[in-house]
């Protein structure tokens, strides 16, 4: 996967590769692709394909009507990961970003994983 720091392995989880292969079942167009338009080819606009994605399943915002992005999906994963206990530095090196970035952003999660370790 190439992105703003250079390539990097991309790994998913069990979990995200059987959810995976069940889109792709879903493709009637049996395109390579997770976000397909109609006719199973590529978008030139991702997120407009993620927006009708989105719409399909009834998603488009959250339960304080805030609109999810493709965005919201690298903010659970990080999110997710720190509260299953993922170091930071693994975090930050999957993720293609600094320890200082996810601390920035995330130190209300982290701030709530060290109020739990200590009651």
């Amino acid at each position: 996967m190439n992105g703003k720091t250079g390539e990097r392995e991309l790994i998913c989880s069990t979990r995200l590769q059987r959810y995976s292969d069940r889109l792709q079942r879903r493709n009637k167009s049996n395109s390579k692709y997770v976000f397909v338009l109609p006719d199973g080819t590529k978008p030139k606009d991702l997120h407009g394909a993620f927006v009708i994605f989105l719409k399909s399943f009834k998603l488009l915002a959250n339960k304080q009507g805030k609109k999810f992005s493709l965005y919201s999906l690298r903010h659970t994963y990080a999110t997710r990961k720190l509260l299953e206990g993922t170091p930071i530095h693994l975090l930050a090196r999957q993720m293609g970003t600094s320890t200082q970035m996810i601390e920035a952003h995330y130190s209300k999660v982290t701030a709530r994983m060290s109020a739990s370790l200590f009651g």
